[in-house]
């Protein structure tokens, strides 16, 4: 994992409250696919700091947070003492939770860290209500290819970036590419079905946070968001 989300947490945590690609693309986006909906249980998988907790808890009545990095769950515990949350390698699904208990789960910006999707949606699939609700957010699969210049479009592999998130500080991420056909693939051989997709909404409020990054967003979505229902 990263230092960005063990080392760094505090300082993420805190540049991710009001940001570019986070605050004003990322979740006003991935929540556009879920409004206006209510919802009992929902799981934050891949909660990083909680910064989905608050909206999550306009709809949701219950909420479950989980992520792979103890220090993120440790600000979570801090500001959410309410909140169900644990420590979870989603690399080995989601152990703790039984069958078909929620009716939304949430995987903001987090399925591109994971080494077997087909485990992780079987894992979703498990875990959720019949008629539930799926959305993920993911580093778009041709911006991968494009911004990197990666050899093969086609090939899934890890894959390791630096990334100036923390400004002052640039940091290795390291992640899984792979083309939008085996993302959805393996979605769909789950029995999770896709009835939503966006590549994100474009607001005045991004333009005026940075006109550069607004700028290149326009010619190249940055981010690739899908909801999907359970339907066996």
């Amino acid at each position: 994992m990263s230092d960005l989300y063990t080392k760094y947490a505090n300082e993420y945590s805190s540049v991710i409250k009001d940001n570019f690609y986070n605050a004003s693309y990322d979740r006003p986006t991935l929540l556009s696919l879920v409004q206006d909906q209510k919802f009992d249980k929902c799981l934050d998988m891949g909660c990083g700091p909680g910064a989905y907790i608050n909206p999550l808890s306009t709809f949701c009545k219950e909420i479950v947070a989980v992520d792979g990095s103890k220090e993120f769950i440790d600000i979570v515990k801090t500001e959410y003492p309410n909140v169900k949350s644990y420590v979870q390698d989603l690399n080995d699904g989601i152990k703790k939770e039984e069958d078909g208990v929620f009716d939304l789960v949430i995987a903001p910006l987090m399925i591109h860290y994971i080494a077997d999707l087909s485990l992780l949606f079987s894992e979703v699939s498990r875990v959720l209500k019949k008629g539930g609700t799926f959305v993920f957010s993911t580093v778009h699969p041709i911006v991968n290819f494009t911004d990197f210049e990666y050899e093969n479009y086609f090939v899934s592999e890890k894959v390791t970036q630096k990334w100036d998130t923390l400004k002052d500080k640039i940091v290795e991420v390291s992640f899984y590419k792979r083309p939008i056909s085996t993302v959805l693939q393996d979605l769909f051989d789950t029995g999770l079905y896709m009835n939503g997709i966006s590549e994100g909404i474009i607001s005045e409020e991004m333009r005026l946070k940075s006109k550069e990054e607004f700028e290149k967003m326009l010619k190249s979505p940055q981010f690739l968001f899908v909801r999907a229902v359970k339907v066996s």
